[in-house]
């Protein structure tokens, strides 16, 4: 009496895949009971949706005594790739290897501290170079041989003395780099001297404004601003803009077609945003959700045309260093950055549920970014 497929036992190992670019097929056993059955002679199974990161599953036939279908399912989930070294001076080194096989300029930026770093993403893009940080007052010599590697000519200093000292500055000619330092008295200015600077190199149609005093926002537009060659300027919550922002904005306002403001209330007011509108002599979009992480999937979802990759570049929400440097390499790869903490809210799981990304960058070292995090960004995209 012929007996039906679906009365039998099956077993898939592994029970859910890595995606690879490549068909995957588990290894399928069937058994009646204890009895292991065989292909052809006692069923056939056929592997449909097996490629792509998603749902696959293996369909089951029947053969000989058995008959009907059964059909399995199973996961492809994301691959990852962890970019980091063992502090954020050796991470941004590595994001450099992984970014560049060589480099005419590269920008150093202090690791201290995230404003003069985030604002340079987009210039670093520009110049085609990578951002390696230093601290105040000493380069690590890993950082000077990766310079060897890239052959670079020229260190474009982002910051003043006390961001980046004159110490640091001596070791880079010692090495025979021309010296181009961008520095102001403030961030503020900084930023509008890095975005003067951009403007050299790019046409400059949008402009983003930041909080002037917390990374996450700057972080997150990092790859859409220097994927379009775009400056980030630094704005405070209240009272008037600063000068230097609103110098920039209202010189470069006929040439300027978008204003994105990016971070909720909470940071940028709407009598800020009222007086860049001013600046600009027109509308600005603000960009945000209830936290950084949903202001995070907002611009993402506002720059979805330009990520045209099937990567996403993940970092932590909660601190800076090591992923200072990933805006660049996020851009090169025409990536979003994706910020994330211990749990997803749903804002970014139906991100990643919509958007399926196939190779996920994890930008640091796993006490910045655990491995719980990057399974709860592998799951979410399935």
């Amino acid at each position: 009496v012929a007996r039906p497929v679906s009365s039998l036992t099956f077993t898939l190992d592994p029970a859910n895949c890595t995606y690879s670019g490549k068909a995957q097929t588990p290894k399928l056993t069937v058994k009646n009971g204890s009895t292991v059955l065989t292909t052809p002679t006692n069923y056939t199974a056929a592997y449909k949706n097996n490629t792509e990161v998603g749902t696959a599953s293996v369909v089951v036939t029947g053969a000989g005594n058995y008959t009907g279908t059964k059909t399995l399912t199973f996961r492809i989930y994301p691959n990852y790739v962890r970019i980091s070294g063992d502090n954020r001076y050796a991470t941004s080194v590595e994001i450099s290897t992984k970014s560049y096989a060589s480099a005419d300029t590269v920008v150093i930026a202090s690791g201290e501290n995230f404003a003069d770093a985030l604002a340079g993403v987009p210039l670093a893009k520009a110049y085609k170079a990578p951002i390696l940080l230093t601290s105040a007052n000493s380069i690590t010599n890993e950082t000077l041989s990766e310079i060897s590697r890239l052959k670079a000519k020229t260190a474009i200093i982002l910051g003043g003395t006390g961001a980046v000292s004159e110490n640091v500055e001596q070791k880079l000619s010692a090495k025979g780099l021309k010296i181009d330092r961008i520095a102001g008295d403030t961030r503020f200015k900084t930023a509008a001297l890095i975005a003067e600077r951009l403007k050299t190199k790019a046409s400059v149609k949008s402009v983003f404004c930041v909080y002037y005093n917390g990374f996450a926002d700057a972080l997150s537009a990092s790859s859409a601003a220097a994927i379009q060659g775009s400056p980030i300027l630094y704005v405070k919550t209240n009272g008037e803009l600063d000068s230097n922002t609103k110098q920039f904005i209202s010189k470069y306002k006929s040439s300027i077609q978008n204003i994105y403001v990016v971070g909720g209330k909470g940071v940028i007011s709407d009598s800020t945003l009222s007086k860049i509108k001013s600046a600009a002599g027109k509308k600005a979009k603000r960009l945000s959700g209830d936290n950084r992480y949903e202001t995070c999937v907002a611009v993402n979802n506002q720059f979805a045309s330009l990520f045209t990759s099937t990567s996403i570049c993940a970092a932590t929400g909660k601190a800076f260093p090591d992923a200072l440097s990933g805006g660049v390499f996020a851009a090169l790869n025409s990536s979003p950055v994706f910020l994330a903490d211990q749990t997803l809210n749903s804002a970014q799981q139906t991100y990643l549920k919509n958007k399926s990304f196939k190779t996920i960058y994890v930008l640091g070292g796993k006490g910045a970014v655990p491995n719980s995090m990057i399974q709860q960004i592998k799951q979410s995209s399935v």
